[in-house]
């Protein structure tokens, strides 16, 4: 089903016709809607968790940010020639081995990564420090964004490769669709409702709509655990 399709279910489960307009348009529901998703992103690892983005590195940048990302799990550098994984160290180890300022640092093979520190409270001082890599970001509207610091700086133009756990993609047009949206429809509409009955403080509808939406997440690990297990086979044997 696409976003569209999982409304009008929304709507039609919920008796809540004052969330969409006339025409079925959004009127409020792919709020819930949107919040079940994220809910079920959040309540199981599997293998659609899993993902990875490619983001370009310019020579003597040493930073990456993105957005969507619940967990970094592991970061790898390509150039033209070959690919090779990153060591993952704290920014405190960074700082300490890394404590010239940017102009004065060698640029070279990238080796470390670490995750950043990217929320700038006050930040209006910030470029007359200048002792360190300062990578923070605006002080509004950049809450939702992940980043990561890469030393040594590289000394060509790279691509950097990130592994990690992400959040499904938004619910915007009528046409969107989501694993949840297109492989489990069910457990989708099921939290988008459990989410309006939490917001409503309906706490026996809310149990209701989770011990369902429970029962489909342990089926959908349970075929995941079936298919690490079919791969372990075949590797070992």
């Amino acid at each position: 089903m696409n976003l569209g399709e999982i409304r009008s279910k929304f709507i039609q489960f919920s008796g809540r016709e004052d969330l969409v307009n006339s025409n079925g348009s959004d009127n409020g529901a792919d709020f819930f809607i949107g919040a079940g998703q994220r809910f079920l992103d959040r309540r199981i690892d599997f293998r659609k968790s899993s993902g990875r983005i490619f983001k370009p590195l310019a020579v003597d940048a040493y930073t990456i940010k993105f957005n969507g990302c619940r967990a970094i799990e592991r970061v790898y550098i390509n150039d033209t020639e070959e690919r090779w994984k990153l060591e993952l160290k704290t920014l405190e180890w960074l700082r300490d081995e890394y404590f010239d300022t940017v102009a004065d640092t060698d640029s070279g093979d990238p080796i470390y990564w670490s995750p950043a520190m990217l929320r700038g409270i006050d930040i209006k001082d910030m470029n007359s420090v200048g002792t360190f890599f300062n990578f923070v970001m605006n002080e509004k509207g950049t809450e939702d964004y992940d980043g990561i610091v890469i030393l040594p700086p590289p000394d060509e133009a790279m691509t950097v490769e990130i592994f990690g756990k992400f959040y499904s993609p938004n619910l915007v047009d009528d046409s969107d669709e989501s694993y949840w949206s297109a492989v489990v429809p069910e457990t989708l509409i099921q939290a988008a409702l459990y989410r309006l009955e939490i917001f409503y403080r309906n706490t026996e509808g809310a149990k209701d709509y989770l011990a369902g939406i429970e029962m489909d997440l342990v089926d959908i690990d349970k075929d995941s655990i079936h298919e690490d297990n079919v791969n372990v086979d075949q590797l070992e044997g």
